[in-house]
């Protein structure tokens, strides 16, 4: 028994009553399997044989999808034979158990709503068992010490949350893709300066790329002492004071008081350089207040403190959408953290960044990284790709 009174059973955490289920769902699922070949396809687009609370019909499922891959109908011969030939058609409970599934239901006209029944009820199991093993790590953490674990449950938790949550599966029907591609246009249509995003400050950046757009992976790249960390500075400066648009700054490679010295340089239109040697006359410290004044009240965070990989990124993205209930724009000023596979050559891991990204920008509106030119330096490498010199 765990520290706070929760023991384990056969299907995960015991609380003093079952985990959520509907057996009902799951044989009506499987009944409706039977009846059409259609309610198969349907089933498999949105359950996995995990999904299945009973043992017994987890083992119906995957014997049904052996039939349905091999081309023959699923009936009572050829799913009793495939549970047959697998050893499980005793431990699944017979003919008996087969011959109460085909009885369950008449029509497989319902076979999308039971499924998303049982694939819900799944999902709560899972939920489930990741908050039990939270409750563990925290009572028992373990050799990687409890922050670690934690971080890591937590993870995997939102990432249950999110395929819960997610109704974006599988294909869309162009005619339901029309009406929001028409209201995004009438938008731009109605912008008088030809900016549809989020302007930038710089205007010739901002006739090119007419703003950034919600989703937008922006990489500015760069060799290294080029002013791409200056840059990026100034255009969070511009959305955050400016527009009063939200602004998360994750800095792997400067403190966050070296980024508050540029944007406070930026800010008040001062010489860094006079900033940190203080050398600066009495007028530069009135607007080195007044800056500070700008930037006390402009809707912008910054982390300093190191991560080694998307995943940590992606879970600090997401912790600073939810928290602070802003959703618009995450910079990270360097894109050299490590991912599996990071011993293979540049060339197979730079495609790993766009990947990564488009997860994070779920939870995060606009995304900007900083180029790899850190990367690049540490592997002596020239850039792969042309565009990122």
């Amino acid at each position: 028994m765990s520290p706070v009174g929760m023991g384990t059973s056969e299907y995960g955490p015991d609380f003093g009553r079952p985990p959520p289920h509907d057996l009902v769902a799951e044989q009506a699922v499987l009944g409706a399997m039977m009846i059409d070949a259609q309610a198969i396809a349907t089933a498999l687009e949105l359950l996995t044989a995990e999904d299945f609370y009973r043992e017994a019909h987890r083992r119906w499922f995957r014997g049904a999808v052996r039939v349905f891959e091999s081309g023959q109908t699923l009936d009572v011969v050829t799913w009793s034979a495939a549970l047959r030939d697998s050893g499980e058609l005793d431990a699944a409970g017979g003919l008996d158990a087969l011959g109460h599934l085909c009885d369950v239901v008449p029509t497989a006209a319902n076979v999308e709503y039971h499924a998303q029944v049982v694939r819900d009820m799944a999902a709560r199991r899972r939920i489930l068992e990741q908050c039990s093993l939270i409750v563990r790590d925290i009572y028992d953490p373990g050799d990687d010490g409890a922050r670690g674990a934690i971080a890591s449950r937590v993870q995997t938790l939102l990432d249950v949350i999110d395929a819960r949550s997610s109704s974006a599966a599988g294909f869309r029907w162009i005619k339901d893709l029309l009406w929001a591609a028409f209201e995004s246009l009438e938008r731009m249509q109605e912008s008088s300066d030809g900016i549809t995003g989020l302007a930038t400050g710089f205007p010739d950046l901002d006739r090119m790329t007419a703003g950034f757009d919600p989703g937008d992976l922006v990489v500015i790249a760069g060799r290294p002492s080029m002013g791409k960390t200056a840059f990026a500075c100034d255009v969070a400066r511009n959305l955050a004071v400016g527009q009063g648009k939200a602004v998360g700054i994750s800095s792997l490679e400067m403190s966050a008081d070296q980024l508050m010295h540029r944007l406070l340089a930026a800010e008040g239109r001062l010489d860094l350089v006079r900033m940190r040697r203080g050398k600066m006359s009495q007028e530069e410290h009135h607007r080195l207040a007044s800056a500070a004044a700008h930037l006390n009240t402009a809707p912008l965070w910054i982390d300093d403190e190191p991560v080694a990989s998307v995943v940590q990124l992606r879970a600090k993205a997401r912790a600073w959408s939810w928290s602070t209930r802003w959703r618009r724009w995450w910079w990270t000023t360097s894109s050299s953290w490590t991912e599996p596979g990071a011993d293979e050559p540049r060339s197979g891991r730079v495609p790993h960044q766009p990947r990564a990204s488009k997860l994070s920008r779920a939870r995060t509106e606009l995304w900007s990284s900083r180029s790899a030119s850190s990367v690049a330096r540490r592997t002596k490498a020239q850039p792969t790709h042309p565009d990122a010199e």
